[in-house]
């Protein structure tokens, strides 16, 4: 599994339950909100854009799990 963030909050939150990333990184993204955009939709559209940015990363052959999450306070 690829974590695509540096949290530690999140790394600590995956131990809990006993799982640990095999890879950890962050995907470089603009967190900036859009005009209008929801709290919701922020969260969404930032851990889909992670996901993305951290796919060309991952060789063609192989096949990994892409953990991508955002929180908004």
């Amino acid at each position: 599994m690829w974590l695509a963030s540096a949290s530690p909050h999140r790394i600590d939150l995956l131990a809990q339950i006993d799982v640990t990333p095999d890879t950890v990184g962050p995907a470089d993204i603009d967190e900036s909100p859009k005009s209008g955009e929801t709290p919701r939709e922020l969260a969404q559209r930032l851990a889909a854009e992670k996901a993305a940015a951290v796919l060309p990363h991952i060789p063609e052959n192989e096949d990994w799990i892409i953990l991508a999450a955002d929180t908004v306070v």
